[in-house]
């Protein structure tokens, strides 16, 4: 196998730029930590993830200036949570709660912001340091330390070379299914939720004209789910989370999606809105065994 060696030993590789990553990135590089970001893909992925940011995830963003950013770009909850049926039922509001508030600081409102909309955030901030730097379409093969160094092996795309990074420390970002935890032999104990499937819809639906909040809980037995809104108001997309049948072939999911939205929406009848986006996803309850292993 041909391979490429890069000469420079680094203070810092992250594998894995999802948010987890790039915030740690820019966090590293704001006290002058040389940061090598690796990440798999070729872009920031702008699949249906994560979006609900709380007070005390806030206060971490207030403290590296990007919090004004943040609020900018995503919508300001300030308006707290309801519980209520579902929309396609009784569609009755059964309780609401304020937003909740820190132990510390005085931020008392949520963020809602979908992941690679934040992700693009700490990138953009990150990208101001000369000694942060990214490089996409570089996956992860195996790694071992040696002399106080952590030694890196990565594959791309279209390429029968491998390429080699040497570093002082390696920090995992790579998520649930991380190639590096694998690669330690690190367990991942705990479980996986096989008997329903969360899946994550990105939709164009008026909710707020049928008097859904900014978040809400559908409290049902089979037609559970979350709806909230994914962004700013002006942009007009919400999340749909709700659970689906896992033996559904995953490229069959979408034929389901109008049974099950004619169940959870509110509004009359026919529905008119627009899909932007679906992501099927396993919930876990596990956790590595342990967070470190030598240097990385």
């Amino acid at each position: 196998m041909n391979q490429s060696v890069d000469e420079k030993k680094h203070e810092v590789i992250i594998v894995g730029a999802g948010p987890v990553g790039l915030f740690l990135g820019l966090s590293l590089a704001q006290k002058g930590i040389e940061v090598l970001v690796l990440e798999a893909q070729k872009e920031i992925i702008p699949s249906p993830r994560a979006l609900m940011h709380f007070p005390v995830v806030l206060q971490e963003f207030q403290k590296v200036g990007i919090l004004e950013d943040v609020v900018k770009a995503g919508y300001k909850n300030q308006e707290g949570l309801s519980f209520r049926t579902p929309g396609g039922g009784s569609d009755k509001v059964l309780a609401r709660i304020p937003p909740g508030k820190s132990a510390t600081g005085s931020i008392d409102y949520g963020v809602q912001l979908g992941q690679h909309r934040l992700a693009e955030i700490f990138l953009q901030h990150a990208q101001n340091y000369s000694n942060f730097r990214i490089r996409y379409d570089t996956k992860f093969v195996d790694l071992y330390e040696e002399d106080d160094y952590v030694h890196i092996t990565t594959a791309s795309s279209g390429s029968s070379k491998h390429d080699h990074f040497v570093s002082q420390f390696v920090l995992a970002c790579d998520g649930a299914s991380s190639p590096v935890r694998k690669a330690l032999g690190i367990p991942f104990e705990g479980f996986t939720w096989e008997d329903w499937r969360f899946l994550a819809i990105n939709i164009k639906y008026d909710f707020e004209k049928h008097g859904y909040t900014a978040a809400q809980h559908l409290v049902d037995s089979e037609d559970w789910a979350v709806i909230a809104r994914a962004g700013s108001r002006e942009e007009g997309i919400w999340r749909v989370a709700t659970g689906i049948d896992p033996s559904i072939p995953v490229n069959e999911i979408e034929q389901h999606l109008p049974a099950k939205l004619e169940r959870l929406l509110p509004g009359p009848r026919p529905l008119k809105y627009e899909i932007i986006a679906v992501n099927p996803y396993w919930a876990h309850e596990r956790v590595a065994s342990t967070y470190r292993q030598g240097r990385v």
